[in-house]
């Protein structure tokens, strides 16, 4: 019988994924899986904290299509859990290995703690991924390695995690072959009534969402046949087509709201259809239009928020391919056209005043990215990202959970990839994981940060603007400066502020490497349109004038 050191294994088996980078940072209880490492050609990656190593995992597994994070155990594991939860809303496939005290100093009682920095893993991760084990013997190493890795696989994509003791790292084990992926066979879905739905509709609209980025091929094809209206989730700007109106939302653009409200049919495939889509009272959402919901989470079809006149429980590509085997040509000429002029009506409006607008720096970014991977943060340059872009190459956030700071750490995992990679952060987020600048520096990565310096917390200032009568507590408290950190770290940086001088600026920035770059902007700037609580998302405030309003409804206005 072969055997293998379970450390070993388990970076041999983790290739086959994929994988060539594992991100982490290195203690006690990991210490035996890490030094596997030296013997391995997987690279280890060490970041400055574990919520960095969790983010850095599923940025890299959005472009790699698997990630891989390794910590010790207590705080090391629990500071994992913001990172983690991200990929766990995402649906984005990352595997966490915890080291953990030995089996022998596990607590067996109501003790809090036995163990060193003994934490109970299972436990805490179990809100926030498909399944958690604590591996107890090391014979069961491969079992459960397979095990999690297929269930982080099937269905709604998702992280797993496994708590492995120290003293089942340093066993050996007979070293058997494993198999993550097995075959898979496209689902035939029964469209029989969907097909009627749609030969009836007058004004129907497509909406697609990240389910839907594992089978763009068949969706390409699938947009060409209907030739409908086109809205993409956020989680799917970067889909390219011609019949593509506009994102829409809360924060979306005007016309594409107006596309969304006046349809008198929704097909949404892969999309949550959140309230950052439908707005705060889901029931205004498309008030007057059938919907077909398409979603491979059952629970998602259930949670009550939009309701569904057909709710069929598929992933998008086995419903995609038996609709492309049934629908044929269905296009609404002039339905669509209009569609394209309320968009074109409503673009991002742009400043040329002498303060460096957000949005005006945007367009040019936008204007000058290439192939660049593209990672907003959160807050209103996340926001303000996603109204002005147009992608040519990925763009994406971690829309769900969207807490501050994880462009930067997504942006190192696509980094070592070898990717052209751009992060969009605010002075706000970037102080969350600031210490990465250190890992940035070690590993050369190819990224260029741009910091949108607005003094504080832009959307939140917004918010107590309009709800709490301008009281600014909490969202002000002042900023470093951000060229002298990023000189104390080694790292090259610049500062744009003068609008003048922005294109150039932009241009010289994106042909470095690795550059820091202070883009000091209006800190009064705001997100605009944006939808006010309880308005529907096609009175977006700024309001537009009552008459110009109604003249762009063809449903009636909600009461």
């Amino acid at each position: 019988m072969h055997t293998i050191k379970t450390t070993d294994y388990i970076l041999r088996e983790i290739k086959k994924l994929g994988i060539q980078h594992v991100f982490g940072v290195t203690g006690g209880a990991i210490s035996t899986q890490i030094d596997a490492f030296s013997r391995s050609d997987i690279q280890f990656i060490t970041t400055q904290h574990e919520q960095a190593a969790a983010m850095a995992a599923d940025g890299y597994s959005r472009m790699n299509g698997y990630g891989v994070c390794m910590v010790t155990s207590g705080p090391g594991g629990t500071n994992t859990i913001t990172g983690i939860a991200s990929s766990y809303f995402d649906s984005v496939p990352i595997l966490v290995i915890t080291g953990q005290v030995s089996t022998f100093d596990l607590r067996t009682n109501k003790v809090r703690q036995r163990g060193f920095q003994e934490v109970d893993m299972v436990s805490v991760m179990k809100p926030f991924v498909k399944y958690s084990k604590l591996v107890t013997k090391a014979e069961d190493i491969p079992d459960e390695l397979e095990k999690a890795v297929r269930i982080s696989l099937e269905g709604r994509k998702g992280p797993v995690h496994l708590d492995i003791p120290m003293d089942v790292q340093q066993a050996d084990i007979d070293g058997r072959s494993l198999d993550f992926f097995p075959k898979k066979k496209r689902k035939k879905v029964n469209v029989k009534k969907v097909i009627k739905m749609i030969s009836r509709a007058k004004r129907p609209v497509l909406i697609v969402g990240n389910g839907c980025r594992n089978c763009l091929i068949d969706l390409s094809v699938l947009c060409e046949t209907i030739r409908w209206p086109v809205l993409p989730s956020w989680g799917m700007l970067d889909f390219q087509s011609v019949y593509k109106v506009e994102q829409f939302g809360v924060y979306g653009n005007r016309g594409a709201n107006f596309t969304a409200q006046n349809a008198d049919l929704i097909l949404s495939i892969g999309c949550r259809l959140d309230t950052r889509m439908t707005g705060s009272n889901p029931k205004q959402f498309a008030r007057e239009a059938k919907k077909i919901i398409v979603d491979i989470d059952k629970n998602e079809l259930t949670k009550g928020v939009v309701k569904a006149d057909i709710a069929i429980c598929s992933d998008a590509e086995s419903f995609i391919s038996s609709l492309l085997e049934k629908v044929r040509y269905q296009p609404r000429l002039k339905w669509f056209k209009q569609c394209k002029r309320w968009a074109d009506k409503y673009k991002t409006k742009t400043s040329k005043s002498k303060i460096l607008n957000p949005y005006s720096f945007l367009k040019v970014l936008s204007d000058e990215c290439e192939d660049n991977v593209v990672i907003a943060d959160t807050g209103s340059n996340m926001a303000q990202t996603y109204q002005t872009f147009k992608p040519k190459g990925r763009l994406f956030t971690a829309m769900g959970n969207s807490p501050m700071g994880y462009s930067i750490c997504a942006a190192m995992g696509v980094g070592v990839l070898g990717h052209d990679v751009v992060s969009i952060i605010g002075d706000g987020g970037v102080q969350m994981n600031i210490q990465e600048f250190q890992t940035i520096k070690n590993y050369n990565i190819p990224m260029k940060v741009f910091i949108f310096s607005n003094e504080g917390y832009g959307l939140i200032r917004q918010f107590q603007d309009l709800y709490m009568k301008g009281r600014h507590i909490g969202t002000h408290e002042g900023v470093p400066d951000f060229e002298k950190i990023a000189k104390a770290y080694g790292l090259k940086s610049m500062t744009i502020k003068d609008p003048k001088k922005m294109v150039g600026q932009i241009k010289k920035a994106l042909k470095m490497k690795q550059v820091i770059v202070n883009v000091i902007v209006d800190p009064i700037s705001s997100v605009s349109p944006r939808a006010i609580f309880d308005k529907p998302i096609e009175e977006q405030h700024p309001y537009l004038p009552e008459k110009e309003l109604l003249k762009n409804l063809i449903i009636k206005r909600w009461q």
